[in-house]
């Protein structure tokens, strides 16, 4: 059975792209298209690991972040935050909010995928990588 993975993110054509390479990775793959259809999906798929983006409409990357920490059954799924916003400050609000890890766009798809493989095994420390 592979690991699933939920994108949420408001970027279609981000999201479209990186879909395929996940699951030419072998990852299983859902996306929403905003904070709010993110909880739902998230509460029914039970993903391994979240990529989720800051700046979204109806609810932002902050929110989703404080209420997964809130759903015992979201609470220990790892967060990565994809995001073009890269102020330390928007970083670490974000970290503070729940998120595991910070990458920037545009994402590097090796390093994305070696970041997605050690949070899923549990290898990750919270960290904003460069």
């Amino acid at each position: 059975m592979s690991e699933k993975v939920l994108l949420i993110d408001d970027d279609a054509r981000l999201v479209g792209a990186l879909q395929i390479r996940l699951e030419r990775a072998g990852y299983e793959v859902q996306t929403a298209e905003n904070g709010d259809q993110g909880l739902s999906l998230a509460a029914l798929f039970q993903p391994d690991a979240i990529i989720l983006d800051i700046r979204m409409p109806k609810m932002d990357g902050f929110e989703v972040c404080q209420i997964m920490r809130t759903v015992p059954e979201l609470v220990d799924v790892p967060i990565i935050i994809l995001s073009a916003s890269g102020e330390t400050g928007t970083q670490k609000a974000i970290l503070d909010a729940g998120g595991k890890l910070f990458l920037r766009k545009p994402y590097h798809l090796p390093q994305l995928l070696s970041i997605l493989r050690e949070v899923i095994d549990g290898r990750a420390r919270t960290k904003c990588p460069a």
